[in-house]
């Protein structure tokens, strides 16, 4: 599209309702003045629904997870057709997470037992299948330890370990299988070594350096079933040297 003359006027019209919507494809078209439309371009608009969505059915952390949890918050870190992966996480310190799958049609748990423990996230390949990361110390080292679940049952199957040191981790489901991005922040807290006795004392320092260190990051493939199709692939990301260092924060 050109640059128009002074005075000619232009116009791009966009339409969108909106209401409660569904996405669908519309045409959006541009106008200049009194000239016929020189482009078109496919793009979605949003329509109303038909009729409101209704509520199908409703869970809270105390029926599915126990009176422990009933005052827990709850996420969906990973849904597909088929099931809906339930976490929740307890607001006081030394307490653990839980997980439940649930048929996304009735609500019902499709586990018999929730899974206890310290996930940090969860993700569903295209396949179906269900990857768990969480932290770990060993040999006094911080590292991220992926369990790889039947999403049907809870059971897992397999696991696996990335000895990235005080890593924080992001679990991605990609195509039939997981990337694993873990970073080797500092001063990374395991929370099952966290007291619930009392709280832990917590410092937050921002400091400013001449020569900030990189930062290695790590990405590593996995199948659906857990298998390692190659060597991990390390990536350094260099800091902007008038940055502040990030927050740092230590039990």
């Amino acid at each position: 599209m050109h640059i128009a003359d002074r005075g000619r006027r232009e116009a791009l019209v966009l339409f969108a309702l909106l209401a409660t919507a569904v996405l669908v494809f519309g045409v959006v078209t541009v106008v200049t003045g009194d000239e016929e439309p020189d482009q078109t371009f496919a793009a979605p608009i949003l329509e109303s629904m038909p009729t409101a969505p209704e509520m199908r059915w409703t869970a809270d952390a105390g029926s599915l997870f126990g009176n422990e949890f009933r005052d827990a918050g709850v996420v969906v870190p990973a849904a597909d057709d088929d099931v809906v992966i339930v976490q929740a996480t307890q607001t006081a310190i030394g307490k653990p997470s839980a997980l439940q799958a649930l048929d996304p049609d009735t609500g019902r748990p499709l586990w018999d037992t929730p899974r206890i423990g310290w996930d940090d996230g969860c993700a569903l390949s295209g396949d179906g299948q269900l990857a768990c990361t969480r932290r770990v110390r060993v040999d006094g080292a911080v590292a991220t330890r992926v369990s790889f679940l039947d999403p049907r049952t809870g059971t897992e199957e397999t696991t696996a370990l990335i000895r990235t040191a005080g890593s924080v981790t992001t679990l991605t489901g990609v195509g039939d299988g997981f990337l694993v991005e873990t970073n080797d922040i500092k001063n990374v807290v395991i929370p099952e070594e966290l007291s619930a006795s009392g709280p832990p004392k917590v410092e937050y320092r921002l400091e400013v350096v001449d020569d900030p260190p990189d930062r290695q990051m790590t990405i590593t493939k996995f199948d659906s079933q857990g298998h390692q199709p190659g060597r991990p692939s390390h990536l350094s990301i260099r800091r902007d040297r008038s940055s502040p260092m990030p927050a740092t924060c230590s039990p």
